[in-house]
């Protein structure tokens, strides 16, 4: 038996990934509007997540790629785009106020932002772009941006078409995936990149367990999660999702699940770390469909944005049947 939508809240936009803020209290969703003959509208509603309402909506560049949270609070990072003056930036927005305070370069013309991440400290976020028109080489690039400062303090080359940044709990390794496979891992004390993995895993995006020893991937539209041990960048698990198109991935904060929207069967999978043999389960469902899911700091519940139906769904965190 499935279990229910908790609660649903109307958007004004097309949602798309979801975070939530450490003390729980709030939900920030990346959201964007076609605009005839503009560019696209992108902003952040901002949910109160005891009343399950949007209270704020903040406007910032076109296609909003990521909303992160800094670990007191109190700062939101969201790589975007200015159609304006055709370039990829980082909005930097004062949740106190829930306004955009700073703007951070990042790229010029075709270098759009594609996913973000900041380091367990809050001292760096690093911020995907893929290849810029005019560029020589024709790489993306990982800026990585002082938060202190408000500026890029280094660029890392890597695979033209990277797709969303993670971080591992401790700190020292983050990971570019990219649309086309080969992932980047780069050592945030050297800031180097290299290319380890031997099958060139395809993904959109990446989430660590707490103890940082596997990390999930999965990439848009495929059926498949992808485990990832750590420490030797070796694929441990293919887990199938029956069939259905992953788009975003998300773990308990216990580590105890793994959470992985749908957007074509109307349901989540869910599985739980380390095992291999296909342990997916599908709790929940609804009528709409699923793209970005963040799951509370309590573990109870998680929000699930339904990009069809503009819309964000509050759901349950249960348990797999065995």
């Amino acid at each position: 038996m499935m279990s229910e939508v908790l609660a649903t809240i109307v958007m004004p936009m097309e949602p798309a990934r979801v975070a939530i803020a450490p003390d729980g209290r709030r939900a920030y969703v990346t959201m964007s509007e076609t605009v005839a003959e503009e560019p696209d509208v992108g902003a952040i509603a901002v949910i109160d997540t005891k009343t399950r309402a949007v209270v704020a909506t903040i406007p910032v560049g076109s296609m909003p790629a990521e909303v992160v949270v800094s670990p007191d609070g109190k700062t939101l990072y969201v790589p975007c785009w200015d159609g304006a003056k055709v370039q990829g930036i980082l909005s930097i927005i004062d949740v106190a106020t829930n306004t955009v305070t700073a703007s951070v370069l990042l790229s010029g013309r075709g270098g759009t932002p594609t996913g973000a991440a900041i380091t367990p400290d809050g001292g760096r976020v690093y911020v995907s772009t893929q290849s810029e028109a005019d560029a020589l080489s024709g790489n993306g690039k990982v800026s990585v941006v002082n938060t202190a400062t408000k500026r890029v303090v280094v660029t890392i080359p890597i695979n033209p078409f990277p797709s969303a940044v993670g971080i591992t709990p401790d700190g020292r390794t983050v990971y570019a995936l990219d649309t086309e496979g080969d992932p980047a891992v780069i050592d945030t004390s050297t800031k180097e990149a290299t290319f380890p993995f031997l099958g060139s895993p395809v993904g959109d995006r990446i989430a660590f367990t707490p103890d940082g020893k596997l990390a999930y991937m999965v990439e848009d539209a495929n059926t498949l999660i992808i485990g990832i041990e750590v420490e030797t960048n070796r694929v441990v698990a293919l887990l199938d999702t029956d069939n259905g198109l992953a788009t975003d991935v998300a773990l308990t904060p216990d580590g105890r699940l793994v959470y992985v929207t749908d957007r074509s069967r109307h349901l989540i999978s869910v599985v739980r770390p380390g095992v291999t043999d296909k342990p997916v389960a599908h709790p929940i469902g609804w009528t709409g469909n699923a793209n970005g899911v963040a799951i509370m700091p309590d573990g109870k519940t998680a929000y699930v944005t339904d990009r069809v139906s503009k819309a964000v769904r509050v759901i349950p965190v249960v348990e797999p049947v065995p």
